[in-house]
């Protein structure tokens, strides 16, 4: 176990002075090759997206877009859901009186059902918890 422990160890030093050396410059070992350099330098002298989007569309903002931004339009969103605005009050038409309207009163009550009985708890108020326990004798 220390055997493999030292291994790993002196393997980390020298991975880590390689990579320090190649950092700085000492070591070519993780350097890439002169073509690599080439195609690198090309990549970078080309003009980036910003300058490409300039050069298809000259600067122009298109008129029909709204020029307000995302975040204030969703700030007045959220301000006329908070204070909405006040309803115009609405005209009132006076009810129509309708002459062959029965009233409620006039038709007589038939039950549907037999009434067996009623009941009444005197502490409907009180928890289920609070109320006295029916005992099976009484």
């Amino acid at each position: 176990m220390i055997n493999t422990l030292r291994i790993t160890g002196l393997l980390v030093v020298v991975f880590a002075v390689l990579v320090v050396g190649s950092v700085l410059g000492f070591v070519p070992f993780l350097k890439g090759d002169a073509a690599g350099d080439e195609q690198a330098r090309e990549v970078l002298s080309s003009p980036g997206a910003v300058e490409r989007f300039k050069t298809q569309h000259g600067g122009k903002v298109s008129a029909t877009k709204d020029r307000t931004p995302p975040l204030v339009q969703q700030a007045q969103l959220l301000a006329g859901i908070l204070n909405p605005p006040v309803p115009q009050p609405r005209p009132v038409n006076p009810p129509k009186t309708n002459s062959t309207r029965i009233s409620r009163r006039d038709v007589p009550r038939i039950a549907k059902f037999d009434l067996v009985g009623t009941s009444y708890l005197a502490a409907a108020s009180d928890p289920w918890w609070q109320r006295p326990c029916p005992r099976a004798g009484s």
